[in-house]
């Protein structure tokens, strides 16, 4: 299955999703209320090859660390 094809069919309303290739993160993507998101080229056609959920850790304005949960996926 194609990650864009995983992200229409597979996630949540709202569901923050992170693609990863060898480990690295190459792009995030939020899944909106109408399921609708922007993601490219690269990673739509991409194959997944595995999922699981996690945190990624956010830096806020005054300089603290929160952790997002979020649904990782990688290529």
């Amino acid at each position: 299955m194609t990650v864009y094809e995983f992200c229409r069919n597979k996630t949540q309303i709202h569901q923050l999703c992170v693609i990863r290739d060898s480990g690295w993160i190459v792009e995030t993507v939020w899944i909106d209320s109408e399921d609708i998101f922007r993601i490219s080229d690269n990673s739509k056609k991409a194959e997944v090859k595995n999922t699981g959920f996690g945190v990624l850790p956010i830096m806020t304005e005054h300089g603290d660390r929160i952790y997002v949960p979020c649904l990782y996926i990688d290529i």
